[in-house]
């Protein structure tokens, strides 16, 4: 706050915003890049007071971290400064896939932006391959897909409700039932009968032969 005029004027207050860290921004998260071109990481930032310091860190795939910037290795990295604070990877190569964040400093501290990951993009023999040569590749998987996919029928309830009477409880269902027994009922008594039956004539012919024979001796 500043500024008070000579007594009998007006007073003009002036209010100034509080000094604090720096805000820093990046408007990416994840980006790829083929082998050997110069990946852009943007970086931005806003402070109230004269910036002291730009500079990155780069956490590598094996968690090992170090700050870089273009005086730690000026064939690598350009960028990294008060006028230019996004950083420029020359040849990126796999050795530089990893985890990127821009930090900007001012006398209240440091100000960070989020990570970004970067990585290389997939090469084009990893992905073009023609629909024969993936039947080809995919086809181990798939029969042992449809092996262990495939349904064994006899279990299912379909299948074993086909082999089950459905019991049905209407008294007309019931009524048939009883006739039908009856009338097999009757059927095996009369085959029964008639094996009785013609039993006895073949024991009394054979028991009359016998008769016979002891006369005639």
């Amino acid at each position: 706050m500043a500024g008070v005029t000579p007594k009998n004027g007006p007073y003009h207050i002036l209010f100034t915003r509080s000094p604090t860290i720096p805000i820093v921004n990046t408007s990416m998260t994840y980006v790829t890049t083929q082998a050997g071109a110069n990946l852009n990481l943007h970086c931005s930032y806003h402070s109230v007071v004269v910036v002291t310091g730009v500079k990155w860190t780069f956490t590598d795939r094996n968690n090992a971290h170090k700050q870089i910037n273009e005086t730690t290795n000026p064939s690598k990295y350009s960028g990294s400064t008060y006028s230019t604070p996004s950083l420029t990877v020359q040849s990126f190569s796999q050795s530089d896939e990893g985890l990127y964040r821009c930090i900007v400093e001012n006398y209240k501290g440091s100000g960070m932006s989020s990570v970004i990951n970067a990585s290389l993009a997939p090469t084009q023999n990893q992905t073009n391959h023609t629909l024969e040569e993936w039947q080809v590749i995919l086809a181990p998987v798939i029969q042992k897909l449809e092996k262990e996919l495939k349904l064994d029928t006899s279990n299912l309830s379909s299948t074993i409700n086909k082999r089950i009477s459905a019991k049905d409880s209407r008294p007309s269902s019931q009524t048939f039932g009883m006739l039908g027994i009856v009338f097999l009922s009757f059927i095996v008594g009369g085959v029964i009968f008639v094996d009785i039956t013609s039993f006895k004539r073949h024991r009394d012919a054979l028991k009359k032969v016998g008769i016979r024979g002891n006369r005639g001796n």
